[in-house]
């Protein structure tokens, strides 16, 4: 479909951007841009990910947020509400300013380590959450390494390196949700800093925790 199409081809990007605003946010960049050469040198920008959140407006004939606060904040019991920054025409931003509070983002996390289940419940289709986080051999461009010299690049998604499949969200000055779903582990962290520290605490973790 249409949307899936603007998701997978707004990849392999460049993690760095500067956001204004205020310091209280804590925003996930869903998806960053700036230019990826891939055969003939196809210029890619954010605005197709803007494109592809308008476009589920009017898909489901509501807001972005008004969907997401239906079909997976209320069903995975998010005790807070999750702010969205908007546009000037009062479309949520789909590439960044989601933010959420830690135990919220923790629910997200768990969520998604179940591959889109909750207590027994398929909110998000597994077939979707697979290929989301998976590299085809014919996508090879989008590996760990190859998008990026660490991440690798799914739907709206950072793929991290190793021999089974994790992923992250990766936010503005630190903010993590990194997502191992062979132990369904996960960890937030939340803070005022972008070091690489934060990925090999994560390697530690799993490697400590992650059993399968």
């Amino acid at each position: 479909m249409a949307l899936k199409v603007e998701v997978i081809v707004d990849s392999g990007m460049h993690a760095e951007e500067a956001l204004g605003g205020s310091s209280r946010f804590e925003p996930l960049h869903l998806a960053l841009s700036s230019s990826h050469h891939l055969g003939d040198a196809i210029l890619l920008r954010k605005h197709r990910t803007r494109r592809a959140g308008r476009g589920a407006d009017g898909a489901v004939n509501q807001s972005a947020s008004d969907y997401l606060r239906r079909k997976v904040w209320e069903p995975i019991g998010a005790e807070a509400d999750a702010p969205w920054l908007v546009d000037a025409q009062g479309f949520e931003v789909a590439h960044f300013g989601f933010n959420a509070v830690l135990r919220d983002y923790a629910r997200l996390g768990r969520l998604l380590a179940h591959d889109g289940a909750w207590d027994g419940k398929q909110i998000i289709p597994a077939r979707w959450m697979i290929d989301a986080t998976t590299v085809k051999p014919a996508d090879s461009y989008l590996a760990a390494g190859n998008a990026m010299p660490y991440f690798g690049y799914g739907y709206l998604l950072w793929l991290l390196p190793g021999p089974r499949r994790q992923f992250a969200f990766s936010g503005n000055n630190g903010q993590r949700v990194c997502i191992d779903p062979a132990s369904k582990l996960v960890m937030v962290q939340t803070a005022l800093e972008d070091t690489p520290k934060v990925w090999r605490l994560w390697s530690a973790l799993v490697k400590q925790f992650g059993q399968e």
